[in-house]
């Protein structure tokens, strides 16, 4: 593999691993924060329908903070007549005030007045037992200790979840003293759910604590509403809910509002992740891109460019340093330096050139007959001119025979005389 190969792998393998840990750490960051937020989001819609619902309960309280300061009321209370309840207690009152439930308790605890309207058959009747059972003397809607007393809230019914005020009876001039206790309830049905939501633009919807069959992802999330009373979790990827728990009027669990609204939030974590993914990705590789180019041009397109002149200069027909000026950094460093040592292998080239030529002009005019003997093989290599007169034989035969004395090649044995024969 060349280094050129290499480096690219490297860079590659560290820019991948580099985007996975920056991917990481980023999504964590990123998850936690918008988790956060998205909790918070959902609670504030959670109490977006819960103002809403309390809005319903203040509302029953005006209704009742109204009759009660009236004395009409004042009067009825202690003295009953038909007359009052012809005239202000008719069925078309509770339509207009859209109230189920109307009444009125004597300080002593007597029920003067209670009747519960059915807004299908449009008829009054009796309210229930269990209704009864909070009006009963002590009971705390009709227990009040100041004109200013209220008591509004929620309580559970058979027929279902009841919003309910509780006024002390008073003069027009709210003084007293007290005469008994204004109850008035409304219940909480599809037609106060439908007006929530469109109050609140959400999909709201209110389920008793102790309804006999409640739905599943109520059952699942009671138990932490009993230690959280609100909870926000996801139901899918493009929605969530929020619970809130609603106690009654005597502070124990009546009821849970459940609020489901889409996760924006949570959409617009994944927009950020996606653009921060892309934005770190597009970084990297710019970057990893950046250090293979300048590794390129810098260093190894260079080195590239030097290996082809030293080998041009190998296969040329004399060494020169021919390589040209490239740079002062070490790539240009190491052209000098090959430079310089094709300077010194030219000069010792010279010098040896030198040398052979003395040797060959010592050898050819030497006036004593010189041969040449390859000690490996025994064989002439060459003769001069006073060798080849003496022994009578051309140059060319010469060179290439074999030295007829068996030991003449041996070191420290005494040189072929004149008189050697040559064997073909």
């Amino acid at each position: 593999m060349s280094v050129r190969a290499k480096i690219a792998l490297a860079v590659t393998t560290v820019t991948a691993f580099s985007l996975w840990v920056l991917f990481w750490i980023s999504s964590t960051a990123v998850e936690s924060g918008f988790a956060k937020i998205e909790q918070r989001d959902g609670r504030l819609k959670l109490e977006q329908a819960v103002e809403a619902l309390r809005d319903e309960f203040e509302k029953v309280d005006g209704l009742a903070a109204d009759w009660t300061a009236w004395y009409g009321s004042y009067q009825f209370v202690q003295n009953p007549n038909p007359e009052y309840i012809q005239t202000n207690l008719l069925p078309d009152t509770y339509m207009l005030n859209n109230l189920n439930l109307i009444a009125l308790v004597r300080s002593d605890g007597t029920v003067v007045y209670a009747k519960l309207f059915d807004e299908k058959r449009g008829k009054l009747s009796d309210p229930h037992p269990e209704i009864l059972k909070h009006l009963k003397r002590g009971g705390k809607l009709v227990s009040h200790k100041s004109v200013n007393s209220c008591i509004r809230g929620i309580v559970s019914t058979p027929e279902g979840l009841l919003a309910i005020a509780s006024r002390p009876i008073t003069t027009s001039l709210r003084k007293g003293p007290i005469r008994g206790a204004l109850v008035m309830g409304r219940y909480l049905d599809a037609q106060i759910v439908q007006r929530i939501r469109r109050k609140t633009y959400m999909d709201v919807e209110i389920n008793p604590w102790s309804a006999a069959s409640p739905p599943a992802d109520l059952q699942q999330v009671a138990p932490q509403l009993l230690g959280a009373d609100s909870v926000v979790l996801p139901l899918n990827r493009n929605l969530m809910r929020a619970y809130a728990l609603i106690k009654d009027i005597y502070g124990k669990p009546c009821a849970v509002v459940r609020v489901t609204v889409p996760r924006a939030v949570h959409a617009q974590m994944l927009w950020t992740k996606r653009c921060m993914s892309a934005s770190i990705g597009l970084m990297l590789m710019l970057t990893g891109a950046s250090i293979i180019w300048m590794l390129n041009r810098l260093v190894l397109n260079r080195i590239a460019l030097l290996s082809k002149q030293v080998n041009a200069l190998a296969t040329a027909a004399t060494a020169k340093p021919l390589i040209p000026n490239m740079g002062r950094d070490e790539v240009g460093s190491l052209a000098q330096s090959i430079n310089n040592m094709l300077t010194a292998l030219g000069r010792a080239e010279k010098r040896l050139q030198e040398s052979e030529l003395r040797y060959h002009t010592l050898f050819e005019k030497a006036q004593t007959g010189l041969l040449l003997i390859d000690l490996s093989t025994n064989t002439v290599v060459d003769a001069n001119d006073t060798a080849v007169k003496l022994l009578g034989l051309p140059k060319e035969e010469l060179v290439g025979k074999l030295c007829g004395k068996p030991l003449c090649n041996k070191r420290g044995e005494e040189p072929c005389d004149q008189n050697c024969k040559f064997q073909s």
